[in-house]
């Protein structure tokens, strides 16, 4: 999961700008979570050739930004190879947030998945 914590912000859009190791990561794709009641999907492209995600969601037009926390996206991939090592999924710097009444991002940080593959976790 994509989680965000809005805080104070009503948050009206979430564009996700994403890296991975197209070398060790496939088959990989966003759906919206729970965060946005009626989710307005507004851009959904995977570049495999370069390793990018460009996902943006948010709420339509004349319904009111969200506050609080959630599961803005739900990402699913494939490890291409079982073999033991680790990856990450990297914000860009073209990620950003919007929000109700303000005029630049209110991203305040973002946080990589660090993936290790080829481990059996039980829990």
């Amino acid at each position: 999961p994509v989680i965000i914590s809005a805080n104070n912000n009503r948050i009206t859009a979430v564009q996700l700008e994403l890296s991975y190791d197209l070398n060790k990561i496939a088959e990989i794709s966003l759906k919206p979570g729970g965060f946005f009641p009626k989710p307005v999907s507004l851009l959904n492209q995977v570049d495999e050739e370069n390793g990018r995600i460009s996902y943006a969601i948010g709420t339509s037009p004349n319904d009111p930004g969200i506050q609080g926390e959630g599961v803005v996206a739900i990402l699913k991939f494939q490890a291409k190879s079982l073999l033991p090592g680790q990856t990450s999924i990297s914000f860009l710097p073209k990620t950003l947030v919007t929000a109700e009444g303000v005029n630049q991002t209110v991203l305040k940080n973002s946080l990589p998945a660090q993936i290790i593959i080829g481990e059996n976790i039980d829990n």
